[in-house]
């Protein structure tokens, strides 16, 4: 009987240690979060940036030189391009009007047409 005796009193200390070890851990995280200061809680919001829309187009008629050389393919060489074509013969009167303009093919109006408009 002795063996039994001290294997449950071994079992019962060890649960009442555990039960012990474990509400002191639940009343010390409890503590520490009623402690922690506000200046300690970093701001998580994220940051807007003034970024344009996704959905805004550039117009071909309105743009600046910082504008059009927002446009995949189109450098500042080929938007002071699209300022003189436009200066010089007037307003685009299509989309498809800027390939007019020389160094500007196909292939950069298919990476831009979806985000340039004419109005």
């Amino acid at each position: 009987m002795k063996i039994i005796d001290k294997y449950y009193r071994a079992v019962g200390i060890f649960l009442v240690l555990a039960i012990l070890g474990g509400g002191g851990g639940i009343i010390y995280k409890e503590q520490r979060l009623k402690t922690t200061q506000p200046s300690q809680i970093q701001n998580k919001t994220p940051q807007i940036s003034n970024l344009k829309p996704i959905s805004s187009k550039i117009n071909l008629n309105l743009a600046s030189q910082k504008e059009l050389e927002g446009l995949p393919g189109i450098g500042p060489t080929k938007a002071k391009a699209i300022i003189e074509y436009r200066r010089k013969n007037g307003n685009f009167g299509s989309k498809r009007d800027i390939m007019k303009v020389k160094g500007i093919g196909e292939k950069t109006y298919e990476k831009i047409k979806n985000l340039i408009e004419v109005n």
